[in-house]
This record gives structure tokens, C-alpha cells and sequence, in this order.
């Protein structure tokens, strides 16, 4: 949010038409997403796949020059479409009453995997310079969530033991293993000398894999709100 507030001025100086706009709308974007109680984490993910592939836009074109400008225009008119559509999706979330909400949550799930398409849709109208960039905010993003998962995990073992298990336990169910990211950042490199379709698999992986942890605990988290809501209703 700081680096998109702070670059709006350079981006209005920048030669490719909607850097601007697009970066005012994310920001419109960031500030909806603070008031939204369900499926908060799918729209955070949301938001942020829609700053990191604004951000990166923005590093292709400070790097690049002016010789990506003709390439970018249509690319940039289609990212500042999808934009606008998560931007009214989020305003029209914001002020639906929770029980309606709630009684079309799966309906909003598909309306939210919908506009990640569009989004995805637009990132691939982009050159293969511009998503290895995104590839690679992805896959140090997850890093860093799963560091800091582990150092929390890690503080907690260290007040509460856990027993040891046995060795004949079964392995971690699925539903609870974190997004399994390359181990160095060589990958990255190496999606260099790879096809734009290969680069876009990498990232669909990814991102399915982050969209399916955030819709369950996102269930969950709904599962406790229903229930104080449930609660508040009854006193």
C-alpha cells in the first residue's frame, strides 16, 4: 500500500498510459479489502496479486524504457478493466448485510474465483519478462508467510511440547500442508529459458494451491462469525 502510495507520482509520469489510474484504483482497492468480514483472506489474496502484478508492471517499465510502451498499452487497458471489477465487487460486498451474505457465500466464492481469472486473464496478455517478475514476488511471498508461520509455530513448541508421535503415524493430511514453493530462487532462472506457457503453469500451480488454503480458512473462520452472530441474535 506505502509503495503504491508513494510511486503514484512517478506513474504519472510514466510513458505507458494507465499506470496512473490502475495504481489509484488498487489503492481504492486496499482500503475496501480492510472492511470485509468474510472470505477476507481470498479478498486480501485478491488485492495483493493485484498490487504485485501492478508493481511489476512498474519495475518493467523503469527498467525497460519507453520500448515497452506500444506493448504494454493494450495489456494495461484489460488490467485496469479487471481492476474496476474487483473494486465494485468489494463496494457491493462491503455493504451487503452479513445474512445475505451468508445465505450466497458460495455464490460470492465463484463470483471472487472469477474475477482471480480475469486477473490471471490480464497477466497473461503480459510479456514473459513481466511474469517471470510476477513468478517471482509469488514464490518469495510464500517464503515469507512460511517462514514466519514456522517461527510462530516454532515459539509455540517451545511453551507447549508436543508429545512424539509414533513412528508409525500417517503422514500430514494434505488439507494442512503449506504451498509447496521451489527451495531457491535458481527456479526462477531457470523459467528464463522457458516458454510464456510454462511460466503461467508454474504461477496457476501456485495460486490454485494459495486459493485452496485461503478458502478453508476462510470456512473456518466463517464457521466462529456465524456462530457470535448466531450468539449476539439469541441475547
Amino acid at each position: 500500500h506505502e509503495a503504491l502510495e508513494l510511486g503514484v507520482d512517478f506513474l504519472n509520469l510514466a510513458p505507458v498510459p494507465g499506470l496512473a489510474p490502475a495504481a489509484k484504483i488498487v489503492l481504492n482497492i486496499w482500503d475496501a479489502v480492510e472492511n470485509v468480514d468474510m472470505n477476507h483472506l481470498a479478498c486480501l489474496r485478491l488485492t495483493e496479486r493485484c498490487a504485485d502484478l501492478l508493481l511489476s508492471v512498474r519495475m518493467e517499465v523503469r527498467d525497460a524504457g519507453d520500448v515497452v510502451v506500444e506493448e504494454l498499452r493494450d495489456p494495461m487497458r484489460r488490467l485496469e478493466e479487471s481492476y474496476t471489477q474487483v473494486l465494485t465487487f468489494l463496494h457491493a460486498h462491503n455493504h451487503t448485510p452479513f445474512v445475505k451474505r451468508y445465505l450466497k457465500r458460495d455464490d460470492i466464492q465463484r463470483d471472487i474465483a472469477g474475477l482471480d481469472m480475469a486477473l490471471r486473464d490480464a497477466l497473461n496478455l503480459f510479456g514473459l519478462s513481466v511474469q517471470i517478475r510476477i513468478l517471482k514476488q509469488v514464490q518469495e511471498a510464500e517464503r515469507k508467510r512460511q517462514k514466519d508461520t514456522q517461527d510462530i509455530l516454532m515459539q509455540l513448541l517451545a511453551l507447549h511440547p508436543l508429545p512424539t508421535p509414533p513412528s508409525s503415524s500417517k503422514a500430514e493430511p494434505e488439507e494442512s500442508r503449506s504451498v509447496e514453493i521451489p527451495e531457491s530462487e535458481s527456479d526462477v532462472e531457470k523459467a528464463r529459458v522457458q516458454s510464456p506457457e510454462e511460466v503461467q503453469n508454474t504461477l496457476s500451480r501456485i495460486m490454485e494451491l494459495q486459493n485452496k488454503e485461503d478458502r478453508e480458512k476462510d470456512r473456518l473462520n466463517l464457521k466462529e462469525v456465524s456462530k457470535a452472530f448466531g450468539g449476539a441474535r439469541r441475547g
